[in-house]
């Protein structure tokens, strides 16, 4: 069952949405914020997990908004998923997909139904086809999106988990980590692993990845960076 929270700060769109959801017998969990701040929160506590959330855009009374709280999710709650909900058709339409977060749909008021149940059918399928490394970082546990995990970097008796929104520092051994990983990432050095799929290119000693790092490549791994890229180009041709 699908557990889903809703954040709105307009009371009637918030009635409806959560009606809305109610009309769908996979969803077995409803949870209602009026705030950003409040949601939020909730989530920073790590006492409560959501599937998805129902977000609206627009929170004038609040200094943020949904897209910049969708964006700060990726860290407090990365396995939930983003539906935004708007009152304004053509306002945010051109910004929603660049939002930093896992959006999932777009939504206007007043929710549609069977739209919304079609949502639900995305979300329970990208659940079934994601991975995701669960870390312990400072005592709470976290669940990260292997997606959006650029590359993982021994740093003393800590690992830290370079990731497309921040960096989290986890204690214990690179080699411990590589075994939960999915094959897209590949050991270049003792010090490090990478996500493949964010590799611009490589050449004979150094990887050189989107976001213009360059990492080094040991003579041990060498060979293996060299086929394990090429068929990852290969396999996504």
């Amino acid at each position: 069952m699908l557990h889903i929270a809703v954040c709105d700060d307009e009371k009637n769109s918030l009635r409806q949405a959560a009606e809305a959801l109610r009309m769908d017998k996979r969803v077995g969990g409803i949870d209602t914020f009026s705030s950003l701040k409040d949601f939020l929160a909730c989530l920073g506590t790590g006492a409560q997990q959501f599937d998805a959330v129902l977000m609206d855009i627009d929170f004038p009374s609040e200094a943020s908004d949904g897209l910049a709280a969708a964006g700060d999710m990726l860290h407090l709650a990365p396995k939930t998923q983003v539906i935004f909900i708007t009152g304004y058709n053509d306002r945010y339409s051109q910004h929603v997909l660049l939002a930093d977060a896992e959006v999932t749909g777009y939504l206007t008021k007043p929710i549609d139904p069977a739209l919304l149940s079609r949502y639900l059918d995305k979300i329970i399928a990208r659940q079934s086809s994601r991975d995701y490394l669960n870390l312990s970082v400072h005592g709470k546990q976290f669940s990260i999106l292997c997606d959006t995990i650029i590359y993982l970097e021994s740093n003393d008796h800590s690992v830290l988990v370079h990731t497309t929104g921040t960096r989290f520092k986890v204690y214990g051994r690179l080699d411990n980590l590589q075994s939960l990983l999915p094959s897209v990432f590949v050991r270049i050095h003792k010090s490090y692993i990478i996500n493949m799929n964010f590799i611009h290119h490589l050449d004979a000693s150094r990887v050189y990845l989107e976001n213009n790092e360059v990492i080094p490549i040991s003579r041990t791994y060498k060979t293996q960076v060299k086929e394990a890229y090429f068929k990852h180009i290969g396999d996504n041709v």
